[in-house]
């Protein structure tokens, strides 16, 4: 199947899909409603090389970095999750080697978009990013899923909070006196994520 055919079913999917340069969106999109199969087709027939992104509109997704390819290492960020976190769905494997795991929005609850969440792992949520999906490629590689016949699947709601409860630290100019308070937050912090431990059941070959 070619990259129009590939586009052409995730439209008929309900995915909002996007022509892209490598990952640099060919179109202007923001905001506008998904492409129809006629603008699919002028879009390919336009950029028949062009890969295939999926908007994050009704689906938002956990990004896994590798060390290798970005520095920090998603994986050993995902087995510190606790136990039940992160369940099964459709996921996919990036051409530079890293994992992307695609869950359905919960109906009525928004999911944050966190860049930044753990060391190594983003979360794509905002209904104007995207992520590129197979048949594309890049000079690093393929995208590939996994397991491709699975189905996206609602997150867990341990998920959903962990995710909405996030909240980045802002750095700011400290007196001596606020020296000690933050250095004690500090400790407690790294006590905390240091609790957090242990792979997901049945995950771990993952």
């Amino acid at each position: 199947m070619n990259k129009l055919q590939s586009a052409i079913q995730y439209a008929k999917k309900g995915f909002y899909v996007l022509p892209m340069h490598g990952k640099q969106p060919l179109i202007k999109f923001a905001n506008n409603p998904p492409l129809d199969l006629n603008q699919i087709k002028y879009y390919w027939s336009k950029y028949p090389d062009a890969n295939i992104a999926l908007r994050t509109v009704d689906f938002f997704v956990v990004d896994i970095d590798t060390k290798e390819a970005h520095g920090a290492n998603g994986l050993q960020s995902l087995k510190q999750l606790p136990q039940g976190v992160i369940t099964a769905t459709l996921a996919q494997r990036t051409a530079s080697g890293g994992y992307q795991l695609f869950y359905r929005k919960p109906t009525g609850i928004e999911v944050k978009q966190v860049i930044g969440w753990k060391p190594g792992i983003d979360i794509k949520a905002h209904i104007n990013n995207y992520v590129v999906v197979p048949p594309s490629t890049n000079n690093k590689g393929q995208y590939r899923w996994i397991n491709a016949k699975a189905p996206i699947k609602e997150p867990s709601n341990q998920l959903v909070e962990l995710i909405n409860s996030y909240h980045p630290q802002q750095p700011r100019h400290i007196n001596h006196r606020q020296h000690n308070y933050m250095a004690g937050k500090k400790w407690t912090g790294v006590v905390l994520d240091n609790l957090v431990t242990g792979a997901p059941q049945g995950q771990r070959n993952d």
